[in-house]
């Protein structure tokens, strides 16, 4: 309990509750581009979404510090976790 408190005071603190409760879901990773003539001539580029890579970049900062902050124990158990909310 100890320890859920110190990590929810300091994930709270930072505005990244979200990325553990579900509620900060993450954006597709790539959205359409087009121009006016691309999309008159039926053509679209897929790009990476700026908002999809805002989010992965604090979820993966997240999930290092949750995972540096765990016990050798409890790591065995999450170190497969590949977002801050699988933990």
């Amino acid at each position: 309990m100890l320890w859920k408190n110190q990590v929810l005071a300091s994930i709270r603190g930072n505005r990244l509750e979200g990325y553990i409760n579900g509620e900060k879901i993450a954006p597709n990773r790539f959205i359409s581009s087009s121009s006016f003539a691309e999309t008159a001539a039926g053509f679209s580029q897929q790009i990476e979404n700026p908002e999809y890579a805002i989010w992965r970049s604090q979820d993966q900062t997240l999930l290092s510090w949750l995972l540096s902050s765990i016990t050798e124990g409890i790591l065995s158990l999450v170190h497969s976790c590949t977002t801050s909310f699988d933990i």
